[in-house]
């Protein structure tokens, strides 16, 4: 009578105790599977998210004002020694895309300048009374003006030049749209991740590909438009509406070896601050030789490590599976680690003094990355606007956070992950970011265990079953 229940408890003892078994051999391993990557810097800024006629933004601040805090905190990297600075998501202005920078609007036909205007400013861009020249030189004003987009990525360009450092930015990218419904919808807006190295087009970009639904789109456009057009109405027309990524781009981190040779004595020949007719030229040479090509310009030719970065962009980092499609490639790692852009600024609240608070969404969010850490056997790097951003290692320990005052949402500061502790007065520093080279069973082969158990709790039933209804046909 008790042998099945006593069989069925020591089963879950002895399974137990193999799981337990295995997490203190996999948290015990030796060091020889890790080694030091690169040194990241994060920014964190407290921006609360407001829709006004701006877009989806900081409270009462502009995206250029948004844009400016973060590149100022990042031209306060100087000296840190840094050599991959991240931003939260969607804190640069919008279309730094090397594919907007580097368009030429005059080989455009008139709807598609119209289209490109209308996908900036609105729809007034299709009214009957802006001429073509004016739709042509508002686009010129808008790019290449001198706060325009262009002189923005100059800007940039500059940056990491003189910080030796490549920037990764949360932006939104401007793309032909592959699949048109009409004229006025021939140009698209994604929420994406851009790599600046050391040139003003961007040599990298990962384009969120899982879209939060009713906040970065509403479904339905292309199945059914009637039901979209309906849904759509109850979005507020100041969210832009943004279309998934195809792509699962791994950006390329090439930092150069110490050996103690300063890391800018071979670019003390270039130009600091490269002219207007050198952003003509570069657009140029990398539309003739390729990302790969312009990937190396304005580097010494000295060695580099190579590291191999998958940036999954906010809440996709909630989606298991598509985290690791973006690390594994056919059973072997294709990234070295994860970096995530966040913008939580939705999850805050004023308490009674008026002041802004974090909510627990923001806790959960870094939890979901611990899981990806485990799952993937890489470290995580986040880079949230309102927090939290932090350092999770390969097991799954936080190693970091940026913290003020025993708070770590709603505050700014930059963390500088160089193995360092503490905080310098100017920066909280933590440990430097060690890469792994293990890959996880769930890694090699994803869901197999779920379904090996399905499939034998589903076996289990039928035969118990089978056997009741032949023990009751023997009776």
């Amino acid at each position: 009578m008790w042998r099945a229940p006593i069989a069925g408890a020591a089963s879950c003892v002895v399974v137990a105790a193999g799981m337990f078994a295995y997490g203190v051999y996999r948290l015990n391993e030796s060091e020889s599977t890790r080694r030091d990557g690169p040194v990241v810097a994060v920014l964190q800024r407290a921006y609360p998210i407001a829709i006004n006629a701006g877009g989806a933004n900081g409270a009462g601040e502009s995206f250029e004002r948004i844009h400016n805090v973060h590149v100022e905190a990042t031209r306060a990297l100087a000296g840190s020694g840094a050599e991959l600075i991240v931003w939260p998501e969607s804190m640069a202005i919008p279309y730094l895309n090397r594919e907007f920078v580097a368009m030429d609007f005059q080989a455009l036909t008139p709807r598609e300048r119209r289209a490109v205007a209308a996908t900036i400013g609105g729809s007034s861009a299709w009214a009957p009374e802006n001429s073509d020249d004016v739709i042509l030189n508002y686009l010129r004003r808008h790019r290449d003006g001198d706060d325009g987009t262009r002189a923005a990525a100059m800007e940039l360009a500059t940056l990491s030049r003189d910080l030796d450092a490549a920037l990764l930015i949360g932006s939104c990218a401007m793309h032909p749209n592959p699949q048109p419904l009409d004229d006025r919808d021939l140009f698209i807006r994604r929420n994406s991740v851009l790599l600046f190295d050391r040139g003003p087009l961007s040599v990298g970009e990962y384009s969120k590909k899982h879209l939060v639904p009713f906040g970065e789109y509403v479904p339905f456009r292309h199945g059914w438009p009637w039901l979209h057009k309906f849904l759509r109405s109850f979005v507020p027309a100041e969210m832009p509406q943004l279309d998934p990524g195809r792509d699962e781009t791994i950006f390329q981190l090439h930092v150069p070896r110490r050996m103690g040779v300063s890391p800018m004595q071979t670019l003390a020949e270039e130009q600091t601050s490269p002219s207007q007719s050198h952003v003509d030229e570069t657009a140029t040479s990398y539309t003739e030789h390729g990302r790969d090509a312009y990937a190396t310009h304005g580097r010494d030719a000295r060695a580099t490590d190579t590291y191999r970065i998958a940036a999954p962009v906010c809440y996709e980092g909630v989606v298991a599976r598509l985290c690791r499609s973006l690390v594994m490639g056919y059973g072997d790692k294709r990234a070295d680690m994860i970096v995530n852009q966040s913008n939580d600024g939705w999850f805050v609240y004023r308490d009674g003094t008026d002041q802004w608070r974090g909510t627990t969404e923001q806790a959960q969010h870094l939890a979901q990355y611990v899981f990806r850490a485990v799952e993937n056997r890489v470290p995580v790097v986040r880079a949230v606007n309102t927090g939290i951003s932090a350092h999770v290692d390969s097991n799954g320990r936080i190693q970091a956070e940026i913290a003020r005052d025993g708070n770590i949402t709603m505050v700014t500061g930059t963390l500088v992950l160089d193995g360092q502790a503490g905080g310098d007065g100017r920066f909280l520093h933590g440990p430097r970011v060690r890469i792994d080279d293990r890959v996880s069973p769930y890694g090699r082969w994803g869901n197999i265990f779920p379904w090996v158990f399905l499939t034998a709790g589903l076996s289990l039933t039928v035969y118990l079953v089978a056997m009741a209804w032949k023990e009751k046909r023997a009776r």
